[in-house]
């Protein structure tokens, strides 16, 4: 009776291993987002997000995005004057410097290549989980850690360009709560290590968004926390393309 008991303990915790790939794990979080198709028929989005910086300073974003292809990120100060205008479309970005434009001096400058990246991630609300694969990027399923006190999924990515990004997804939820790791930031030359915690989903048009999320950086904000809340999301609106482009000079 004691073996059997063992061998059927046994075959319960192979069965439960052997459910835990990355993949299962990745189709549970894309269907607890909205699912695959319904991100794939979004054209466009539009977030208006509140901006609390360690130096006290807050901001108002006005972001639009066409997944993975485009984005314009406006900030406007609690004045109401916009302060700092960027945006890319495919691979060409630029910026604008708004202050100076108020006094007849438009400064319209293109973005570099490394700036162009790291504002492309922002433009994948699924935080490169769905197409890994396809960019050359392997999964790992390494365990359970707990964030806050709640269990999740720890997923290790190793990117095409060598850089290792770690998940942490809810086992209950299976809302993405924190991601680590190294990326290109706005500016600076060299990759550097990053931590986003995300909360607060929200459903938008059978769509979930993290309301509320902070950011932290080596090289960036000296390992303190910016924090974000959103308070808007529109998807799929009558949005005008030329916010896109390039500002004539």
């Amino acid at each position: 009776m004691k073996k059997i008991f063992i061998t059927i303990c046994l075959s319960i915790l192979c069965v439960t291993i052997f459910a835990q790939t990355p993949e299962d794990i990745i189709e549970k979080y894309i269907k607890n987002m909205g699912g695959l198709e319904q991100w794939k028929a979004v054209k466009n989005i539009r977030m208006k997000r509140s901006n609390s910086f360690q130096e006290g300073e807050n901001f108002v974003s006005i972001i639009s995005v066409i997944p993975q292809k485009a984005l314009r990120y406006e900030t406007v100060l609690e004045t109401g004057q916009s302060q700092m205008i960027y945006g890319f479309y495919d691979q060409k970005g630029w910026r604008v410097n708004a202050p100076l434009a108020e006094f007849g001096k438009l400064q319209v400058m293109d973005m570099a290549q490394d700036d162009v990246s790291f504002y492309k991630i922002q433009t994948d609300f699924l935080f490169g989980l769905a197409d890994y694969k396809a960019k050359g990027s392997v999964l790992t399923y390494e365990g359970m850690r707990g964030v806050d006190g709640v269990d999740c999924y720890f997923l290790r990515m190793a990117t095409n360009d060598s850089r290792i990004i770690k998940y942490y997804i809810s086992t209950i939820t299976h809302d993405l709560l924190l991601i680590k790791g190294e990326i290109p930031i706005l500016g600076i030359s060299s990759l550097r290590k990053v931590e986003v915690e995300l909360s607060d989903y929200k459903t938008v048009n059978g769509l979930k968004f993290p309301f509320k999320m902070s950011f932290s950086s080596d090289g960036f904000t000296n390992g303190q926390k910016n924090y974000y809340k959103t308070e808007e999301v529109l998807v799929n609106t009558n949005l005008d393309l030329s916010i896109f482009q390039k500002p004539l000079r």
